[in-house]
């Protein structure tokens, strides 16, 4: 079978215009705190770019210069309803994972009964927006 070049240009076109329409997946998710289940779940940039002045999600770590003190990671989220959540830990796996989170990260954290922080998930995707200076 044949095919022009033209045909080709012309289908390869149409495959270009057909997905600058579409120009990636964007999801906005805004913070949500469950103190029932203790967790906080929500993308920084949709916290960043909020239409309310309350939305807050994040986690940094407190390093220390003496040596009897360990690092302690501190998770927080409020959400629009004004629920917040906290978790700590200075479990290293955690700090590891806080000292990677970029600023288009979909944060997800939990905590035990003591405020412990049990898991701490970082989701860096293009679909999440990255927060705006």
């Amino acid at each position: 079978m044949k095919v022009h070049k033209g045909v080709l240009a012309g289908l390869a076109l149409v495959a270009l215009a057909g997905t600058s329409a579409w120009a990636g997946q964007k999801d906005e998710r805004p913070v949500f705190v469950s103190v029932a289940d203790r967790l906080a779940v929500g993308a920084l940039g949709s916290a960043r770019a909020s239409a309310d002045a309350v939305q807050y999600i994040g986690c940094e770590i407190h390093t220390f210069l003496a040596p009897t003190l360990a690092p302690q990671l501190l998770c927080m989220a409020v959400d629009a309803a004004g629920r917040t959540g906290v978790c700590t830990s200075n479990d290293e796996r955690m700090l590891e994972a806080a000292r990677h989170i970029p600023s288009d990260a979909y944060l997800l954290f939990s905590w035990d009964e003591q405020g412990s922080c049990v898991e701490l998930r970082v989701t860096n995707a293009s679909r999440y927006a990255p927060r705006a200076p």
